[in-house]
């Protein structure tokens, strides 16, 4: 036990490690709200739900396409430079979501062209920010994988649940919301970095 809250605190007080470990944790809350609320989304703001599944699987077919793009460019730019990029381009993407689903023009095809790019960019994202977390926690991998990814899962499905409470209780569009909330939280998270 002892070696273990050492661990415990030098992996919570290295700054690179807390900073991007945050930034997944916003990411995860991001992800785990998005799925809470779809059918609610597909239900209620496009009276379509047959369209779930079709409209799920191309978003994730696009986290698979910036996974893909991730590895044919990491070697070559850098894990910051693509994750501080994707990050910005998830922020604008969701900014503009926002604003179009405000404006009353958000359609199903619109949803799924903009959420699916705004997933392509989270999955650049948390793949890269995961890797800075480690950087310099090597020494206590082991540990410091199990650590984040408790911090990331609970810390993102606690935030994930208040998000998708209070919107359900608003009665607002929760997957634009909750990604331009916690795209700029993220921001905020690895500025610690």
């Amino acid at each position: 036990p002892g070696k273990f809250i050492r661990v415990a605190g030098y992996i919570a007080s290295e700054p690179t490690s807390l900073g991007y470990g945050l930034a997944v944790m916003v990411m995860t809350a991001m992800i785990l709200c998005y799925l809470s609320m779809m059918p609610q989304i597909f239900e209620e703001v496009f009276h379509q739900p047959g369209y779930l599944g079709l409209v799920f699987a191309l978003c994730a077919g696009a986290m698979a396409v910036g996974a893909f793009i991730n590895i044919r460019l990491v070697e070559r730019l850098g894990t910051r430079v693509i994750s501080h990029r994707s990050l910005t381009a998830l922020i604008i993407l969701s900014a503009v979501h926002v604003v179009w689903a405000l404006l009353g023009y958000e359609t199903l095809i619109s949803f799924t062209l903009l959420q699916g790019l705004t997933m392509m960019c989270m999955a650049m994202c948390t793949s890269n920010f995961t890797a800075i977390a480690m950087e310099k926690v090597g020494h206590v991998a082991g540990t410091a994988a199990s650590l984040q990814g408790i911090l990331q899962m609970v810390g993102g499905g606690l935030i994930g649940l208040e998000v998708a409470a209070s919107a359900r209780l608003l009665g607002c569009d929760v997957a634009n919301a909750s990604m331009y909330d916690g795209s700029t939280a993220c921001w905020e998270a690895i500025g610690m970095a």
